[in-house]
């Protein structure tokens, strides 16, 4: 749904969806194994290395998941794409690069750190900020903005391939190099979507459902 109002993709990131604490605590004991320390602490130390390792038990958790990468879903859309939420993919065990990147972004949120999606063609990777800011739009065009936020020296943002968690081999490192040699393809380059951005233009998550006592419930936020 790239030619329409793009930013909207943030509201399929969806941070206080139950099943993402649970993916939560699992990364806290992958994060205590990095660092001695189980506490998501976002941006409060200030130190780049630590968002980034938090990051990294984020990935280690979802990898444990033993989520199977798959195409794109059965779809008859003319304009856009049918996208599987982010709880439907933790209990399906299935996921496409959109979808397993909107997970990866949805649990970041709900630990407090930053990201966004980065569109090419025919592919979609997460990109996430090692300090707490955010792009000044809700969509860029220009991959050079975070290929610079990237730069050794500067070390204010990093990019992940998200499918990787579907690999049995393949480390946090080496999902980060995947994504920096699709960033740096600037013909396959579509844009950047910024979460936090787009939260502050108040484009939310989707409203939740959820059964209770045989009732299904639609609430926003955790308010019914």
């Amino acid at each position: 749904g790239t030619s329409i109002l793009p930013q909207y993709i943030a509201s399929f990131v969806l941070p206080n969806n139950p099943v993402i604490n649970n993916v939560v605590v699992k990364a806290a004991a992958k994060l205590k194994e990095i660092s001695q320390a189980s506490a998501f602490t976002e941006y409060q130390t200030g130190n780049t290395n630590e968002v980034r390792r938090q990051i990294a038990a984020v990935y280690g958790a979802l990898h444990a998941e033993n989520i199977v990468y798959r195409s794109m879903p059965s779809s008859f859309e003319t304009v856009g794409q049918r996208i599987t939420l982010p709880d439907q993919v933790l209990s399906s065990k299935l996921g496409n690069c959109i979808e397993l990147t909107l997970l990866f972004a949805s649990i970041l949120e709900s630990i407090g750190i930053n990201s966004g999606i980065v569109i090419q063609k025919g592919h979609a990777y997460l990109a996430v900020w090692l300090v707490d800011d955010c792009c000044q739009y809700s969509v860029c065009d220009d991959s050079s903005y975070i290929e610079k936020k990237c730069a050794e020296g500067i070390d204010e943002m990093l990019v992940l391939e998200c499918t990787q968690i579907t690999s049995e081999k393949t480390s946090f490192e080496e999902a980060q190099r995947i994504a920096e040699k699709n960033l740096a393809d600037t013909n396959s380059f579509e844009m950047y979507i910024d979460i936090r951005r787009c939260r502050l233009e108040q484009i939310l998550p989707l409203p939740q459902r959820a059964q209770n006592n045989g009732v299904w419930e639609l609430s926003i936020d955790g308010v019914n």
